[in-house]
């Protein structure tokens, strides 16, 4: 070889590794098990044992009050008489059951006065219907809140297996049982 160049030493075979090798790698998984000890203990202290800085407010936001006046049992009731109506949907094009669609408009009206006093109802398509709310800020994104009224018709040779007549919005329990209960028509 030319120069002053050393060749790596390389280990044979089976002969032991560095001194201190080991010891090293011990050391460093040590060194950093202690320190994310160390780490978890501070966060879990300061989560746990630090007081909340969020701003309390003694003020009840508005939406609890509509809350503390909400009377479920009113609620299970409307549904249920809606449920009792016949808002058959379309067969063949044309409506099955109009009186139907009619009818679960005039429970609306006589169950929900404010939203008919406070909200712009407008009726498309003769059995639809569209409610605007206007917030007070109209640069706002609006919302849009959908649902249907609409059922499919239960088939004569499916009876049977009904607990109940499709139409007859049974209260039992906390339970209702009539045709459209668990689509869209609950919502309303």
């Amino acid at each position: 070889m030319k120069g002053n160049t050393k060749a790596p030493s390389v280990a044979a075979k089976g002969s032991a590794p560095r001194k201190g090798s080991r010891f090293s790698c011990w050391a460093s998984f040590l060194s950093l098990s202690a320190v994310c000890t160390l780490l978890t203990a501070f966060m879990l202290y300061h989560a746990l044992l630090t007081p909340s800085r969020q701003y309390q407010s003694s003020a009840r936001p508005a939406a609890q009050a509509v809350f503390d006046t909400f009377n479920f049992s009113d609620a299970v009731q409307h549904l249920a008489k809606s449920l009792r109506i016949k808002t058959v949907s379309r067969t063949a094009g044309v409506v099955s059951h109009p009186e139907g669609f009619r009818e679960l408009h005039k429970l609306f009206e006589r169950v929900y006065p404010l939203v008919h006093q406070h909200l712009e109802r407008e009726t498309v398509s003769e059995f639809s219907l569209l409610y605007k709310w206007k917030g007070s800020d109209p640069q706002a994104t609006p919302s849009l809140l959908m649902s249907h009224m609409d059922v499919v018709p239960a088939a004569d040779i499916d009876l049977d297996k009904w607990d109940f007549e499709p139409f007859a919005g049974h209260v039992i329990e906390e339970f209702i049982y009539g045709r459209g209960n668990s689509r869209l028509l609950y919502m309303l």
